[in-house]
């Protein structure tokens, strides 16, 4: 197989004129990925971490409270929930429904009185 290139011109030889495309082929890439990288946040922006969660404990249950988060195409909080700060696990989710964004507050009614446990709160769109 052979490769003749007829915009090879004056004394450049074939290897110049590659590392002279690949060079060009390279800059172009990186213009392009710090385009999308420096543009992304005004493409995809996402929801900010929901405030002020208070946790009032009941008998033999847990209300959560936190404050709304403005986002237009909010569709759920998901509430996580372990025993220890680094093992928690999705415990349910607050839907938004077709009139109405979801709602600010959760009741886990499936703790045991006298146990410590954390929770963690996420807005997703």
């Amino acid at each position: 197989m052979s490769y003749m290139d007829n915009n090879c011109s004056g004394n450049l030889k074939k290897e110049e004129y590659h590392a002279g495309v690949i060079s060009h082929f390279r800059q172009t890439l990186k213009f392009v990925l710090l385009f999308l990288l420096f543009s992304l946040p005004l493409f995809a922006q996402i929801p900010s971490v929901p405030q002020n969660l208070t946790a009032t404990p009941g008998n033999s249950k847990v209300t959560l409270k936190w404050n709304k988060v403005d986002y237009a195409t909010l569709a759920k909080y998901n509430i996580y929930r372990g025993n220890t700060t680094w093992n928690i696990n999705l415990l349910d989710s607050v839907m938004a429904t077709a009139s109405a964004p979801p709602d600010t507050f959760y009741v886990d009614n499936n703790v045991q009185n006298d146990t410590t446990y954390y929770y963690y709160i996420t807005a997703v769109d």
